[in-house]
């Protein structure tokens, strides 16, 4: 691949992960109800996590590629792009760790069947 279209490449990637850190992190805020109104969720996302997250990516994947993923060729697009993803998750969870939220039953597996199959309590026979 030319440089430009790996470059490319690199900056939708980022830009996806970026977008998809910002409206699952305001799900999550809402669901475990962090923040005192949605304006000021909306502020610490896009003050405060979404600039670490970009910076911590742009560090990630500049440190990742000059050691590790330049010595190998082959999967050296797709070890950039798994270095991207576990930052993601690792700024997420930092985050998640020290943010003050009303407790739930059920926590954050909970929380990932609400995010990504719209499963509420009460509304799904079984244990929901």
């Amino acid at each position: 691949m030319k440089k430009t279209q790996l470059l490319l490449l690199h900056i939708i990637f980022f830009v996806a992960l970026a977008v998809f850190f910002m409206y699952f992190t305001f799900d999550y805020m809402v669901y475990f109800d962090i923040g005192i109104n949605n304006g000021m969720r909306e502020m610490d996302i896009y003050l405060i996590r979404t600039p670490v997250l970009l910076i911590s990516q742009i560090a990630v994947v500049m440190l990742f590629d000059k050691f590790i993923s330049n010595r190998l060729k082959r999967w050296r697009i797709w070890l950039n792009y798994a270095a991207m993803i576990t930052t993601v998750c690792i700024v997420f969870l930092a985050f998640a760790l020290y943010s003050p939220g009303i407790p739930r039953e059920g926590g954050f597996i909970r929380f990932l069947g609400y995010y990504f199959f719209g499963l509420e309590p009460g509304r799904v026979p079984g244990a929901w």
